[in-house]
């Protein structure tokens, strides 16, 4: 039997995308968030900042955090160029084929 994935999205009812990360996955975008908010903060409109605030503290917050569409597709949007290509295809695939 294969090892059950220790990071996973799962689409919730509401609309909403419970994260499910294993640690060097949480640090990753954790780190890449607060990198984004610190070095790109300057270009960001005040919404857009506060919804990455809010995101950030989310996912520091909560083992498994919930986050609405607008979250997850901010935090993929800009703190992409902090991680890494593979690391990147991970995470949208898992947000992709969340069910």
């Amino acid at each position: 039997m294969p090892p059950k994935p220790t990071s996973k999205v799962k689409r919730l009812k509401d609309g909403r995308f419970k994260f499910t990360l294993d640690p060097e996955l949480r640090s990753i975008l954790l780190n890449a968030m607060a990198s984004a908010l610190h070095f790109d903060a300057d270009e960001f409109p005040d919404y857009l900042f506060a919804l990455l605030q809010e995101t950030l503290e989310t996912l520091r917050e909560l083992e498994e955090p919930r986050l609405h569409r607008s979250q997850v597709l901010a935090m993929l949007q800009f703190s992409s160029k902090y991680i890494d290509g593979p690391t990147q295809v991970l995470i949208v695939g898992m947000v992709q084929s969340a069910k």
